[in-house]
This record gives structure tokens, C-alpha cells and sequence, in this order.
């Protein structure tokens, strides 16, 4: 089974690096939490920034007739391909900007979504960090992020993080970006009216929600 570190272990992590363990410590576990809080989301956010696509999912969904896809049961970061599903195969959709003109399109179509999650954050002190799905642990990843929560809480003591911490930091995300990032396969690029083009686009109209326009 792939190793996790639980919030308490983070907690104590942090607390290790700031060599803060006496009896009257000088940063809380309340402090750390919310220092582990906000560095769950900058790193998360610079690994989804950074390709990330050992953590795609994949879900299939259908849209409204209007051509609205609904996308809150799945929560996504990051959206980073839509397909049309047709038979065996899928048509690509790519993304257009928002206030580009195209007309909604008519008519349920019957969406493949790949994204990255947002990752949540445990609720309890023994709930285990998820990045994306339970069955994926990079350790490279939670030590990162108790790197970034721990150079977060040297704020309060008044002084600049230890240059040490720092560079193991910078090693930690050189690390992940280079470990999430899978060879794949790459396809030809598409051509308006070719044979894999869906003559569809989309664009992200809501924080959970996508519409499908006309090309």
C-alpha cells in the first residue's frame, strides 16, 4: 500500500524542522495547521502548474441539452483535456476563451474529462494527505509540503527562513516536478474538419462548470 503522512505526522515534521519541541513551544499545532492549510494549496497549485499528469483523472459525463457540463461532483483544479465520446473513439474539444463568440451548442453530448482534483484537506489529525487519489503517495510531495509550512511559520520568529531549509526546499520541488511528469504517447495535432476534430469547443464559464460552443 502507498505510504501517506497523516496531519499529526505533518504537524510534528513541521515542528522538527523549526526545531520548536520543548514544553512552551513557540508556534501551536494551531499555527502549524494553518501554515499546513496554506501550503497545501501554493504546492498543489505550482505540481498542477508544472504538468502533473501522473495525477489525471479521467471521468465521463454527460452535458445538458443546453450544452452545460456540470462538473462539481468531481471538483477539478484544473481541467486539462474534453472529448466528445464517440463509439470506441473520442473527438477533441478544444478550449476557446471565454468571451470568445461561438453559439452554445444544442443537444446532450456525451463528455470524456480529464483533470486534476483539488486536493482536500484531512479533517482529522490522524486522516492521511490525499494528492489527487489514495493510490498514488509521493513522498517527495509531503515533504514538500512540510518544507513550505515550516518556512511559512518562521515568519512569526521574526527572522528569514534557514538558507539549509531553503535549498532542501527548492531540491524537494526540483524533485516532484520532475517525478510527476509521465512519458506519453503525443498525437498530430489537429485540423479544423479532420477526422478527429468534434467541431466543438469549451470554455469555463463557472468554478465547477464548462460550456460546450459551436466552432
Amino acid at each position: 500500500p502507498p505510504m501517506t503522512v497523516s496531519l499529526a505526522q505533518a504537524i510534528t515534521r513541521v515542528r522538527f524542522l523549526l526545531d520548536d519541541k520543548d514544553n512552551n513551544p513557540l508556534i501551536s499545532d494551531a499555527e502549524i495547521t494553518t501554515a499546513l492549510q496554506v501550503a497545501q494549496e501554493e504546492v498543489w497549485q505550482s505540481v498542477v502548474d508544472s504538468g502533473a499528469n501522473i495525477f489525471f483523472q479521467s471521468v465521463d459525463v454527460s452535458s445538458t441539452s443546453a450544452g452545460v457540463v456540470n462538473l462539481a461532483s468531481i471538483t477539478p483544479l484544473k481541467v486539462s483535456n474534453v472529448a466528445i465520446v464517440a463509439g470506441n473513439g473520442v473527438l477533441q474539444v478544444p478550449p476557446c476563451r471565454v468571451f470568445d463568440g461561438f453559439a452554445n451548442v444544442v443537444g446532450v453530448q456525451p463528455c470524456r474529462i480529464t483533470y486534476v482534483p483539488r486536493a482536500p484537506f484531512p479533517a482529522l489529525s490522524g486522516d492521511p494527505f490525499v494528492w489527487s487519489q489514495s493510490t498514488i503517495s509521493l513522498n517527495t510531495l509531503d515533504q514538500l509540503l512540510c518544507h513550505t509550512a515550516a518556512s511559512m511559520c518562521w515568519v512569526k520568529t521574526g527572522e528569514p527562513p534557514l538558507a539549509s531549509m531553503e535549498r532542501r526546499r527548492a531540491e524537494l520541488q526540483a524533485s516532484c516536478t520532475s517525478t510527476i511528469n509521465l512519458p506519453a504517447w503525443s498525437a498530430t495535432p489537429l485540423t479544423p474538419g479532420g477526422a478527429r476534430d468534434s467541431g466543438i469547443y469549451w470554455r469555463r464559464t463557472a468554478h465547477d462548470q464548462i460550456q460546450l460552443v459551436n466552432g
